[in-house]
């Protein structure tokens, strides 16, 4: 009886776990502990046994995911796990327009290889063609790919 019993904690413990560390391989584990705990109550104490073991670990599991997946976002751990913000776009903006190239700013960040710049006021990803480049460096950009600018110490 008491290895039918450990077996359902492991079991449970490692469906909780498999909800916050994700990859198949605790659940795995823990069908295994589970199929495994009512094998044993069937073969020590018959079929009935067996099925109600089966069941009830069903319940309880389905139960303690329920709770955990209800009850987890609003704690702080759990908030780190879900998703709280809204996306409204479907694709990042432009990083600006064609008429930026060749105009000079400076870097915010250091680029290695790429960080933020300000260019006319407004801030930019970068990434230098010119290696490494330290914070408060004059840039000039010299092109502009989909989501960022490309720039050399200028």
């Amino acid at each position: 009886m008491t290895a039918i019993v450990l077996l359902i904690i492991v079991a449970l413990t490692l469906i909780f776990f498999e909800i916050l560390l994700p990859g198949g391989i605790l659940g795995l584990l823990a069908v295994i502990c589970w199929l495994t705990a009512s094998w044993l109550a069937v073969s020590n104490y018959g079929a009935i046994a067996g099925i109600l073991v089966f069941m009830g670990t069903v319940v309880v599991g389905v139960i303690l995911v329920f709770i955990e997946f209800k009850l987890l976002e609003h704690t702080r751990m759990g908030k780190s796990f879900f998703l709280s913000g809204k996306i409204d776009q479907r694709h990042a903006p432009q990083a600006s327009p064609d008429e930026i190239i060749g105009k000079h700013g400076e870097t915010l960040t250091r680029l290695n290889p790429t960080g933020i710049v300000r260019i006319d006021g407004k801030r930019y990803e970068a990434r230098s063609n010119d290696g490494l480049m330290d914070a408060n460096e004059t840039v000039v950009v010299t092109a502009k790919d989909n989501f960022r600018l490309i720039v050399k110490k200028g």
